[in-house]
């Protein structure tokens, strides 16, 4: 699991330099272990000895652009895609990096959501409130959310965004498409299904379904991803809307690979940051990354983070 590609520091360690994702494609394709989803999924209902990688990317960042000479090269991809945020800035997680980096106060008072004063002099205590509040606001309802970042946002008086920091296009995807990409759904808004009544959730799955069948000319879209795609994020009703959508395939963020029997509407996912399968000189490590993804260890770590 992948989301941005980037060589900037990114405090929630979801941003990935392409020589990293150039090295990794490299290393899956000369052990012929690099497939698309949709294969890797056949693979599993035959029971196929071996192991498989699809890569997967969430949300659909400009950057994930660069997956386009890599697939043309032959390299399979699914990005997911939130609808009705194409070509909109970044996430709100993004927008709150780029508001606490750039606020130009040493402090930053927000006592109006009763959460106090914070100290903004050094660097790692801007990072630290960074990730504080990524986690603190995504307990609210996605309006409540939005409220709630724009007061932040306001207090930081950061200067706006630069265009590049946007969600890919309408004709981006389309390219990326057409190159070879497979393009997956992650709702219309990008909001976490279980905080939704059960009309609204339907909403978000079947009216992504039906975007993203309009932006491809009638294709069909297999594979849907949950936003945050924790456990608690989606439920038994989101599955099974996802199920009656139209699409095969389903991905959450908990940790593991998946083998035979797995439910295809619940299928894990191992996360790629720039410190996963790193060398004891800070390098990526090649053995650490096939050690760590498949057979015993992974299995081991997916016993220790259930």
């Amino acid at each position: 699991m992948f989301h941005r590609i980037s060589n900037a520091f990114d405090p929630l360690q979801l941003s990935i330099s392409p020589e990293r994702v150039d090295l990794i494609c490299k290393h899956l394709n000369e052990k012929k272990m690099l497939v698309s989803l949709s294969s890797g999924l056949d693979n599993l209902k035959r029971h196929q000895r071996g192991c498989f990688y699809a890569i997967t990317f969430d949300d659909g960042y400009h950057d994930n652009i660069y997956l386009k000479r890599l697939a043309l090269q032959g390299h399979k991809f699914t990005i997911y895609i939130a609808t009705r945020l194409l070509g909109a800035q970044v996430l709100w997680p993004f927008q709150l990096i780029n508001a606490i980096e750039k606020c130009n106060k040493k402090q930053l008072d927000l006592t109006c959501l009763d959460l106090g004063l914070f100290d903004l002099t050094q660097k790692e205590q801007r990072y630290d409130l960074i990730l504080f509040l990524n986690d603190w606001l995504k307990q609210f309802s996605y309006q409540e959310m939005a409220e709630k970042l724009n007061i932040i946002m306001e207090k930081c008086q950061a200067p706006p965004l630069i265009d590049s920091e946007r969600m890919l296009s309408p004709s981006e995807v389309a390219d990326l498409h057409n190159a070879g990409v497979d393009i997956g759904a992650h709702t219309m808004n990008h909001v976490i299904l279980s905080k939704l009544p059960y009309d609204d959730q339907e909403k978000e799955i079947r009216g992504c379904f039906a975007d993203i069948k309009a932006l491809l000319n009638n294709k069909d879209v297999l594979h849907f991803a949950y936003p945050n795609g924790r456990q608690e994020d989606f439920n038994d009703e989101t599955v099974m809307l996802v199920r009656e959508a139209g699409f095969v395939s389903a991905v959450t963020t908990i940790y593991g690979a998946n083998r035979k029997n797995v439910d295809h509407f619940r299928l894990k996912r191992i996360a790629v940051t720039p410190n996963s399968f790193l060398s004891p000189w800070g390098t990526f490590s090649k053995s650490r990354f096939f050690s760590e993804t498949s057979g015993l260890l992974s299995l081991i770590k997916e016993f220790f983070t259930k």
